[in-house]
């Protein structure tokens, strides 16, 4: 019973673990392309005013292929490509380690 215990909540962690890193990864992105955009104007996020709309559009970049209601522009438009791949890898690798895990315990 014990053991049965001690498993949950090694998943629960492990899971929270991976999705913290998740918003990490978002959040660097969303660094990246604030920099990217303000200092270095390689490129723009088209309609990011603050650091909030940056992480928003990673985060769309992430999860998805992003909604359209802001965009990049020039050498941008790459970055928020490799970032898609990256996370739909990362998201799909995630339910692919953690999926047995949870399927192993007993409802």
């Amino acid at each position: 019973m014990h053991g049965d215990r001690f498993a949950f909540v090694h998943v629960v962690a492990a899971t929270s673990s991976i999705v913290l890193m998740h918003f990490a990864e978002m959040l660097l992105f969303g660094v990246v392309y604030m920099l990217v955009s303000e200092y270095a104007q390689v490129g723009h996020i088209h309609g990011a005013v603050h650091i909030r709309d940056y992480f928003y559009f990673s985060a769309s970049s992430y999860t998805s292929l992003g909604y359209g209601d802001l965009y990049p522009t020039g050498p941008l438009r790459l970055l928020a490509g490799v970032e898609a791949l990256i996370g739909l890898t990362l998201i799909g690798w995630t339910v692919a380690f953690t999926f047995p895990y949870v399927t192993k315990r007993k409802l």
